[in-house]
């Protein structure tokens, strides 16, 4: 959305702001959809979710400092960390059928965790260290860049926690709804929310949320994942054209 508000001639401060306000209103729309088809993993969300709304509020105090088209450079960058990350992100395919009894680990951090979606069931060992680290490394890219879960969590989940894609999808939204109430609010007593903008992404999002939703159910996760890098990739080359031209 930031590269997209910058097309329109939105300050780069503003944009982050703004963005930072809609993720929130329209994370509470799209995690309806997401309850309903069970695609939310609650233990996930709870440990990660406090560490990174704490480190939201941080780092958007910090964003307001640096100048337009530093900001501007540092996000293409930021999109190019992302998609290298993202680009070799295994395709987590669910089991068949769930085990009689969970998998027993041998470290207490490390807790065992099923989930059923659209029928399929999945399972997957979680690291409560990691998570929280991941929470605190997103809440601060969050805050000061204004992005939302799904560009930042989506991969880290994947990836580093190896939670597979379609709890990921769920989980990195609900994650997310706090630490952009606390960053967008920050935003906005530094001048940098636009309501009347933030008023027309949210009827728009509020619409797009459920579409969402409902489509990542029911994508191969492969075509998730290409998607999910040819956006990241435009985005990244337009941010970056725009920080060292301006």
């Amino acid at each position: 959305m930031i590269p997209l508000l910058s097309v329109m001639g939105v300050p780069i401060h503003t944009a982050v702001g703004t963005c930072l306000a809609f993720v929130a209103c329209a994370g509470l729309a799209g995690i309806l959809q997401h309850v309903r088809q069970g695609s939310i993993d609650p233990i996930i969300a709870l440990i990660m979710t406090f560490p990174a709304a704490v480190m939201a509020s941080v780092a958007a105090r910090f964003s307001s400092l640096l100048p337009p088209q530093t900001l501007h450079v540092l996000f293409s960058l930021l999109l190019v960390g992302i998609m290298a990350i993202y680009r070799f992100a295994p395709v987590v395919r669910p089991l068949k059928t769930l085990p009689d009894t969970p998998a027993l680990t041998s470290r207490w951090y490390v807790l065992h965790r099923q989930r059923i979606i659209g029928d399929m069931p999945y399972q997957y060992d979680f690291d409560l260290m990691k998570a929280i680290l991941s929470g605190m490394v997103t809440g601060t890219l969050s805050g000061f860049f204004g992005v939302g879960g799904g560009v930042l969590l989506v991969p880290l989940i994947v990836v580093v926690l190896h939670v597979p894609l379609r709890v990921t999808a769920g989980t990195s939204l609900a994650v997310f709804i706090l630490p952009s109430v606390i960053g967008a609010f920050i935003h906005w007593r530094l001048g940098n929310v636009d309501v009347n903008l933030w008023l027309s992404l949210v009827a728009a999002g509020m619409v797009g949320s459920q579409v969402g939703a409902r489509c990542v159910v029911h994508m191969p996760p492969t075509m998730l994942k290409r998607l999910f890098l040819l956006l990241v990739s435009a985005g990244a080359v337009f941010m970056m054209v725009k920080g060292l031209t301006d």
